[in-house]
């Protein structure tokens, strides 16, 4: 995997409704491709379209959702097997 000159300190399979550690500063789709729903570090809840599979994507967010209203619509992730990596690791 290619991480652009990122280094991830922390990276583990998202869990979906539950907050990392420390937010992510990216994702890898390591499953099947679809769609992200995701809260960022202000609590807004922001989506991603068609991620695809084998995918890595510049997102900071404290958690994946399972689903979620952004901007005033309703989108559900549906994305699998969702990596997130963080640049610190819990202690």
């Amino acid at each position: 995997m290619i991480t652009l000159g990122f280094a991830a300190g922390y990276s583990d399979l998202a869990t979906l409704d539950s907050e990392f550690p420390y937010p992510s500063s990216y994702i890898y789709i390591s499953g099947d491709t679809g769609n992200v729903v995701w809260q960022n570090s202000n609590g807004a809840n922001q989506y991603l379209p068609n991620a695809q599979s084998g995918g890595l994507y510049p997102i900071g967010a404290k958690m994946i959702l399972s689903s979620g209203t952004v901007n005033g619509t309703s989108r559900t992730t549906t994305a699998t097997d969702i990596v997130y990596l963080s640049s610190a690791k819990g202690v």
